[in-house]
């Protein structure tokens, strides 16, 4: 290993914890259907509260698109008190703040069930989801998971609510 970067990689001690904010990933909350700044602000701050209580380190809010703007709420909110540092990276504050109303009617029209990840695929590019087929093949496949059960309702395998599931 490089030295300058092992003197570095000794000095520096930190924690990465990457969430899935409500409406994304598998994260549950009580009201799934609230979408706010405000409330996914409140979120972020109650995670860091959870993990440390009130003797949280510093803490350095990084954020992606959406979850930039939620960083910046979430920091001009003082949701973490002890916010060292805020780095936001292609932020498009009101295009992604005005997605958040948008975002609800989205995912109430996405289907409950696929028979298959292809025809998950299949369903993104004709909702316009995603405009392209190989795009979709790529994204599709983060967006759901294979799982064992009986809680099907579409058959041996399907897609329920961006899980793919089999029967056993």
């Amino acid at each position: 290993m490089n030295p300058a970067r092992a003197a570095i990689i000794n000095r520096i001690q930190c924690r990465i914890v990457a969430l899935d904010l409500r409406g994304h990933g598998e994260t549950k909350v009580r009201n799934p259907e609230d979408l706010s700044a405000e409330t996914m602000s409140k979120d972020v701050g109650n995670v860091v509260e959870a993990m440390y209580g009130d003797l949280s380190p510093p803490i350095m809010l990084i954020g992606h698109s959406m979850g930039g703007a939620i960083a910046v709420h979430t920091a001009a909110a003082n949701a973490v008190p002890s916010l060292l540092g805020l780095c936001m990276i292609d932020v498009v504050e009101g295009t992604a703040m005005d997605a958040l109303n948008s975002m609800q009617n989205f995912l109430r029209s996405r289907p409950k069930t696929f028979k298959s990840l292809e025809n998950a695929i299949e369903w993104s590019v004709k909702s316009g989801q995603i405009r392209n087929l190989e795009s979709a093949r790529v994204s599709m496949v983060g967006q759901v998971k294979e799982c064992e059960g009986d809680a099907s309702p579409g058959g041996p395998k399907a897609i329920v609510e961006g899980i793919i599931e089999k029967k056993g």
